[in-house]
């Protein structure tokens, strides 16, 4: 009998050594959650150059208290939350924001959120942040009567110079749409616009323009090509390895009565130092917000041939009368 009952026991003491760790097995731990709000919630944002956009979230505590949160590009970004510590880290949740300062220049870019707990567990979130030029606001807009006079300057050695006058016939305020007559003196010089064209102030507030008044074609807005009135585009020989690059950047454009705040609009070719002999091309177009379109310039020199083949052309608003309505 007695070793019956010793057997019994043993058995259960077996029972309890297999049980036992399976009851006193740790809690799993669990990790913070960082969630993205605002413009960033999807991941993505997209802003204009110079702006300033805000950056929102939220952390959830999981097994252990909050310890940092760092925002970085590149591991040397944005030093304020470079592994800066949570405060009332053991709250349930952080929520924070923050205003990032885009940059000056067009482009795109990550940032990496991450929030990190006693445990050293973390969760990170990406953002891809896109930098845009803003669209040229406050362009002049060419009312009825108004008189604009150019010079036309065309060659290096032999220059020809032609006077241009533009005469604004028609304003449509509904539309924002003038209607131009282009006269040139001589009248046997290459007319650099049809003797007709349009103008007008997209509600973008970009400058746009048409040789039809029905399809039209972005001047001043990079959200668009950048068509020239008076350049082509410049060109990019197969031969070369160089880009043509475009864009559009803010300048302070001169005119008649001085300067003004203003862009430039730009095509031209870069050889980024590929290439063994000297060749540029360029189209460069100015506008200021007192006048609109004051001055252009193309420039093409290729050193491959001899002599080199060079051209220029060049346009310079001399004279002008506003018109205003009323």
């Amino acid at each position: 009998m007695r070793k019956k009952q010793l057997n019994q026991l043993f058995f259960l003491f077996a029972l309890l050594v297999i049980f036992i760790p399976a009851c006193e097995e740790e809690e799993e731990e669990i990790g913070p959650v960082l969630d993205l709000q605002g413009c960033i919630s999807t991941g993505s944002t997209t802003g204009t150059a110079g702006s300033t956009i805000m950056l929102s979230w939220c952390a959830t505590k999981g097994t252990a208290d909050l310890a940092t949160f760092s925002i970085d590009l590149g591991g040397s970004f944005f030093e304020a939350w470079n592994e800066a510590a949570i405060p009332f880290a053991s709250a349930e949740q952080y929520i924070d924001s923050v205003g990032l300062i885009l940059p000056d220049s067009e482009g795109s870019f990550t940032l990496n959120l991450t929030v990190k707990d006693a445990n050293e567990m973390t969760d990170s979130k990406s953002v891809l942040v896109t930098v845009e030029k803003p669209p040229i606001e406050d362009v002049f807009v060419y009312f009825t009567n108004s008189n604009f006079i150019f010079v036309i300057q065309d060659g290096t050695t032999s220059v020809k110079t032609t006077v241009m006058e533009w005469t604004v016939t028609n304003y449509n305020e509904s539309s924002g749409v003038a209607t131009i007559s282009c006269t040139l003196d001589p009248g046997s010089t290459t007319i650099p616009l049809p003797s007709t064209f349009y103008m007008r102030k997209a509600s973008s507030g970009a400058l746009e323009y048409s040789s039809t008044g029905s399809s039209w074609s972005n001047l001043t807005n990079p959200a668009g090509d950048i068509n020239f009135l008076f350049g082509v585009k410049a060109a990019d020989p197969s031969s070369l390895l160089g880009d043509v690059v475009e864009g559009i950047e803010e300048y302070t454009v001169s005119y008649p009565e001085g300067t003004s705040p203003g862009y430039k609009v730009y095509s031209e070719y870069d050889n980024s130092g590929y290439d063994s002999y000297t060749y540029t091309d360029y189209s460069k177009e100015y506008y200021c917000q007192a006048t609109g379109f004051t001055s252009a310039v193309t420039y093409t020199y290729d050193g491959s041939d001899y002599p080199p083949w060079i051209y220029k052309r060049q346009v310079d608003l001399a004279a002008y009368s506003i018109h205003m309505p009323d």
